[in-house]
C-alpha cells in the first residue's frame, strides 16, 4: 500500500474506488494538501497524461451573435476545434475534496489552452484557464490570462452554474469523473476588455456582455493519453504561421518589383 493510501481509504470510505483511484487509475496522481484531521481531504490530480478534457460548446444564440458581429473564435495551443462552435480544452490538473462517499470538485486548470477572438485585424486571446467553484453555491468562475497586443493580464473571464453535482463512475479499472457547467457568461471586466480590443460598437458590446455562451462539459478518465503540455500559453506563442510569412514575402516581392519597374520607366523617360 502506497503512502497516504490507507488514510485516503479510511476517509473516503469507498475501498475499491479509492484503491483504483490511487494505485491504478491515476498513475501520475499528485497528492497535495492532505489533511489528517477532519472529514475530507484536498486532492490534486495531475491529469496531463490521462484523457481529461473540457468541451466548450457555444449555443446557437451565442454563435449566431458572434458571427453577426463579425467575430470568430479560434483554438490555439493545447486547445483544438472539435466541431462547429465546439472546442476541446485538455484539463491539466483537477482539484477535489474527498469525503465519506462523496467527491466534490474544487477547481481545475487547462494550462496551455487558448481561445482567440478575431474581428478583422483585431484580436484578443484568453488562455490558461482556471476553474474555481464557489463553496457549496453551485456556481463559480473561470479565470485566465488575457493577451492583447502582446500584453498579458490575469482576469476573471466567465461565471457559471453547475448543471448537476460531479459524478464518479468505476468500470473495471477505469475511473471516470463527469460534470457540466452551464450558463457561461462573461464577467463585466472581460466583456469590457474584449469590446475595447475588438473595437465593438456599443450595441455589439452590450450583446457580447449579455450572452449565455453555452456549456463546458468536463470528463476526466484514468485512461492514459500522450501527455499534453503543461507550459503556459503566452504572447510569445502568437507568432505568424509559415503561410503568413510566405504571403508577407510575396507581398514584399511584389512591392519591390513594382518599384523597380517604376524606376526603370523613369530612367527610360529621362
Amino acid at each position: 500500500m502506497k503512502p497516504g493510501e490507507k488514510l485516503f481509504q479510511r476517509t473516503c470510505g469507498v475501498d475499491n474506488v479509492t484503491k483504483t483511484f490511487l494505485r491504478a487509475s491515476f498513475g501520475s496522481i499528485a497528492l497535495a494538501g492532505m489533511v489528517v484531521a477532519g472529514s475530507a481531504q484536498a486532492l490534486t490530480l495531475n491529469t496531463a497524461g490521462v484523457k481529461a478534457n473540457a468541451l466548450l460548446t457555444l449555443n446557437n444564440t451565442a454563435a449566431s451573435s458572434l458571427s453577426a458581429n463579425g467575430i470568430s473564435m479560434r483554438a490555439l495551443g493545447n486547445a483544438t476545434s472539435a466541431g462547429t462552435n465546439v472546442f476541446n480544452l485538455p484539463i491539466t490538473s483537477a482539484d477535489l475534496k474527498v469525503g465519506l462517499f462523496k467527491i466534490t470538485p474544487q477547481g481545475g486548470d487547462a494550462v496551455g489552452s487558448a481561445l482567440q477572438l478575431v474581428k478583422g485585424s483585431r484580436n484578443a486571446v484568453m488562455a490558461n484557464f482556471d476553474v474555481v467553484y464557489g463553496s457549496g453555491t453551485g456556481t463559480g468562475t473561470i479565470s485566465g490570462d488575457v493577451i492583447i497586443n502582446g500584453n498579458t493580464q490575469k482576469m476573471s473571464l466567465f461565471t457559471f452554474k453547475e448543471q448537476a453535482p460531479l459524478t464518479a463512475k468505476l468500470s473495471g479499472l477505469t475511473l471516470t469523473l463527469n460534470q457540466s457547467l452551464v450558463n457561461l457568461k462573461l464577467t463585466s471586466s472581460a466583456a469590457s476588455t474584449f469590446a475595447s480590443a475588438l473595437n465593438l460598437s456599443s450595441a455589439a458590446a452590450t450583446t457580447l456582455a449579455a450572452l449565455d455562451y453555452g456549456t463546458l462539459k468536463m470528463d476526466i478518465t484514468s485512461t492514459k493519453r500522450t501527455p499534453v503540455s503543461t507550459k503556459a500559453f503566452t504572447a510569445a506563442n502568437l507568432v505568424p504561421e509559415p503561410s503568413t510569412y510566405a504571403l508577407m514575402g510575396l507581398g514584399l516581392a511584389g512591392v519591390a518589383l513594382v518599384a523597380r519597374r517604376k524606376q526603370q520607366a523613369e530612367k527610360a523617360a529621362a
